[in-house]
C-alpha cells in the first residue's frame, strides 16, 4: 500500500480552504487554509457535513456547506472515499 496522505484538501478555491485528517476509525479534524482547527468530528458527524445537513464555520467566520460548493472545488469521491477507508 501507498503511504497514505495524513491530511487531504476537501475544497478547494486556489488553494485548500477546508482539509481534513482522519485521526482513527470515528475521529476526523477539520482545518481551515489557516490551519486552525474548525471542528473535531465523528464519522457520523463528518457524513452530516457530506450530506449538506451541516455547516462548518472557519476561524474567519466564514460557512462552509458542502452542498452549496462547486462541484469543481470539491475533492473528487474516489480520492475520499480512499481516505477515508
Amino acid at each position: 500500500m501507498k503511504n497514505k496522505e495524513k491530511i487531504i484538501g476537501l475544497l478547494n478555491f486556489e488553494g485548500d480552504v477546508l482539509k481534513l485528517k482522519k485521526v482513527d476509525d470515528n475521529e476526523f479534524v477539520i482545518y481551515d487554509q489557516w490551519d486552525s482547527i474548525v471542528e473535531i468530528l465523528t464519522f457520523d458527524e463528518l457524513s452530516d457535513f457530506f450530506d449538506g445537513n451541516r455547516t462548518l464555520i472557519d476561524s474567519e467566520s466564514n460557512k462552509w456547506n458542502w452542498a452549496n460548493q462547486h462541484h469543481n472545488a470539491k475533492v473528487r469521491f474516489k480520492k475520499l472515499f480512499n481516505y477515508l477507508k
